[in-house]
């Protein structure tokens, strides 16, 4: 009788043990999953930033040179 309540018990400590550790890995991964989604959105976020700044620097140079141009235009005219 007694082998059969330490059998049970052993069973159910088991059992929980299992089931904590399996809900523990379940939310490491979801917070492991999150903080990834959160990295990848950075970078995204990131990398749009670097073009928007690049065409920015892009028009702002064919200006430069746009006006360097009409100022040539302009000195060689006189």
């Amino acid at each position: 009788m007694k082998k059969i309540i330490f059998i049970t018990l052993l069973s159910i400590i088991f059992t929980v043990s299992c089931t904590s550790f399996s809900i523990t890995t379940s939310n490491d991964r979801k917070s492991y999953d999150k903080i990834e989604k959160t990295i990848d959105k950075a970078e995204r976020k990131t990398e749009r930033n670097i073009e928007k700044a690049e065409r920015k620097n892009e028009k702002e140079l064919e200006k430069a040179e746009r006006k360097i141009q009409r100022e040539l235009e302009k000195a060689n005219r006189k």
